[in-house]
């Protein structure tokens, strides 16, 4: 959603009118609140409905899923465009029936969209980004490209500067509906360390390691919390877990492993939602931060709200954190599942300030196209471009179709 706050306020500013379409179950989530309250002008319709995800997953349960999402957005699109019909349509995230586009074309009916896709990895390993090599992945491609070729949708937007290489590569044809945006940082330092420590309850002596966010196994925090027990791991050090935590994580923090860090006072957890003044204060109360993250593939936000922080990472080494991390020399990479070396690597980086001052200026060199503002700017100036350039839909055509409805 802090995607969808910055590019709304920035839409408004720019004199556009917007109406944010969601479910009746978001639009009670702090984060969506924390929309409305700082858009004013914001429309909202609550036309969408709540598919669940399927349990188990699988590629049958997955498509039939998608199917369900796009059925869910085509009818959203037909309740809203009976009573205006919207000049664009942009997708915070494509990955709900991205797939389904490719065999039911738009949801949108006759109106330009677009949006953004952020598990796109087919390309990785021509790059030299550590993935795995995956049969499923020649088909993604071609899923890839026939998406691009619906007609109506005339902007793809990614943080992946990669993917377009390689979409200029390979099909050139499609380079104009992609747009370059910077990956998003809300963070950005306001205060001193001591402050955001006092806030906190955070010792000024303590070496913190932060891990934020949406916390699961996948964030390698049962590796994280291995190596907070290891004897290499700095004996000043603690560990900060900001962010909700996962079921899959309960069962691990009820252990007896877990409950010895808290007492020794080497863990410290805040759970759920965690508001803006919070967010900056748990980046500026840490020393480093933990992106040890395991089969994830993608780049990640926090790493950019790191860099943006002044913060040395440690990171996976693997996909596109660690393609990141090794290429703008931001922090340290490890095998995650070694503990003895993750450990060694927070108690190298506890011991040599100077080392976490390199990374922190390499960090803080990035930061500034990564900031709110740039973000916001990109995606409304690519939105503006294709709503350009989009063939115009003559509004008798429009008229008719909505009779037809």
């Amino acid at each position: 959603m802090a995607y969808v706050r910055h590019v709304v306020a920035e839409a408004l500013r720019r004199g556009w009118s917007v109406r944010l379409v969601t479910s009746e179950a978001s639009l009670s989530h702090p984060a969506t609140q924390e929309v409305l309250a700082n858009c004013p002008g914001l429309e909202v319709s609550t036309s969408l409905g709540d598919v669940l995800f399927p349990v188990g997953g699988g590629m049958i349960r997955e498509a039939a899923y998608q199917l369900r999402q796009f059925a869910n957005f085509a009818t959203a699109y037909e309740r809203i465009s009976q009573r205006c019909v919207p000049d664009f349509v942009y997708c915070v995230n494509f990955e709900y029936f991205n797939r389904a586009m490719v065999v039911r074309g738009t949801p949108f009916g006759l109106t330009p969209f677009g949006g953004m896709l952020m598990r796109v990895r087919f390309h990785h390993r021509e790059f030299g980004v550590s993935t795995p090599a995956r049969c499923r992945e020649v088909l993604n491609r071609r899923l890839f490209y026939r998406m691009l070729s619906i007609p109506r949708l005339c902007l793809f937007t990614t943080c992946d500067e990669l993917l377009l290489k390689c979409v200029g590569r390979a099909r050139p044809e499609y380079t104009s509906k992609l747009a370059y945006v910077p990956e998003l940082s809300t963070v950005h330092i306001r205060s001193s360390i001591e402050c955001a420590r006092r806030a906190l309850g955070i010792a000024p002596d303590r070496f913190v390691v932060l891990a934020y966010g949406a916390l699961s196994m996948r964030k390698g925090i049962r590796e994280l919390l291995a190596a907070a027990a290891h004897p290499s791991f700095p004996a000043n050090a603690m560990v900060l877990l900001a962010g909700a935590l996962g079921e899959d994580l309960w069962p691990l923090m009820k252990g007896g492993a877990v409950e010895g860090l808290r007492r020794a006072g080497r863990l410290r957890e805040l759970g759920g939602f965690l508001d803006n003044t919070t967010e900056h204060d748990v980046f500026r109360a840490a020393d480093i931060v933990w992106l040890g993250y395991r089969g994830q593939y993608e780049s990640s936000a926090v790493l950019v709200q790191a860099a943006s922080m002044g913060l040395p990472v440690v990171a996976c080494d693997e996909g596109l954190i660690a393609w990141w991390t090794r290429n703008h020399g931001i922090g340290e990479i490890v095998q995650v599942a070694d503990t003895g070396s993750v450990a060694g690597a927070f108690s190298r980086l506890a011991s040599d300030r100077a080392l976490r001052e390199r990374y922190a200026a390499r960090g803080l060199a990035i930061s500034s196209r990564h900031s709110p503002g740039a973000f916001s700017a990109a995606i409304c100036d690519a939105i503006a471009r294709a709503s350009k350039g989009a063939r115009p839909v003559p509004r008798d055509v429009i008229r008719e179709c909505a009779e037809v409805k």
